[in-house]
């Protein structure tokens, strides 16, 4: 008898998601407005229906269930730290159109001072203010053996959440106080990843295990030798290439690292870069 496959509403992810779904690369997902998918066995989705997947058009832009044409202006990214976006030709490769916008400069000479701490909100991408000794009247938050005063930031190492310290903080990773990261996807890679078909890459070395913001995307080059058993019928799609779960492909990128891709949660394969130099100088996560 198959199992009974759950479909829950995307409203509710902040209290579903456990930590340690988000060892498995649920933040993309989220990004990407994807619907969740469950098996009576496990708390954890294991596959996502995203309904634009293999639908879009390379030559415009998308963000946040709207697309847009070449030259027009993308609204409401301030939070993102980034401003005056705008959709492009050939933005990121000469196959995909794509959203472009100026570097949001922060003035940060202010929190020089060592007796002050600069302040931060999340409707903001620079810091707010700052605050500084003695921290009369300031709020503290205790996380993980650190305090954090009002107004500072903190990143958990479980957990793809920021946090910013607030009055009546409980301990908890929850909102007010913490929301779910935001990568960036819908602004730069929507086309590729949704539209083609291409596989997010994470660091391997991850704080805490986690798998959040990927490092960048990639396409298929048809080198790609697949191997493993598959583990379901459920398939992951890379390029015009189905992938079952379980099954898995390397490919050598540069003489300083390989990655290394499966298909774990489709419809995405999931892949991670693999350091294979002994240069310790080389950061293969950039």
């Amino acid at each position: 008898m198959r199992q009974l496959i759950l479909i829950v509403q995307f409203a509710i992810l902040a209290n579903v998601f456990a930590e340690n779904c988000d060892k498995l690369g649920i933040l993309l997902y989220e990004e990407l407005n994807c619907t969740p998918i469950y098996s009576n066995s496990s708390t954890c989705p294991v596959k996502f229906e995203c309904k634009d997947f293999g639908k879009l058009d390379s030559a415009k832009c998308y963000y946040k269930g709207k697309s847009y044409e070449i030259d027009e202006k993308i609204p409401d990214t301030k939070s993102r730290c980034l401003n005056d976006c705008r959709c492009v030709e050939n933005a990121y490769s000469s196959e995909f159109a794509g959203i472009e916008c100026p570097d949001l400069v922060c003035d940060y000479f202010a929190g020089i001072n060592p007796n002050c701490t600069m302040t931060y909100s999340f409707s903001e991408c620079c810091a707010t203010g700052k605050i500084c000794k003695p921290y009369e009247n300031v709020a503290r938050c205790n996380f993980n053996g650190k305090e954090y005063k009002e107004g500072q930031e903190f990143l958990p190492q479980d957990s793809c959440h920021n946090c910013i310290c607030q009055k009546g903080f409980t301990g908890k990773i929850e909102e007010p106080v913490c929301r779910r990261r935001v990568c960036g996807v819908q602004l730069a890679w929507t086309a590729p990843i949704l539209g083609k078909n291409w596989a997010p890459v994470y660091a391997k070395e991850s704080k805490g295990g986690i798998v959040c913001c990927p490092s960048t995307y990639v396409g298929p080059d048809n080198s790609e030798v697949v191997t493993g058993d598959a583990k379901s019928d459920e398939f992951c799609r890379f390029g015009n290439t189905t992938i079952k779960v379980g099954q898995s492909f390397e490919r050598t990128v540069t003489s300083h690292y390989k990655i290394q891709c499966e298909c774990s949660i489709p419809p995405l394969l999931t892949c991670f870069k693999i350091k294979t130099t002994n240069d310790e100088d080389y950061d293969y996560e950039e």
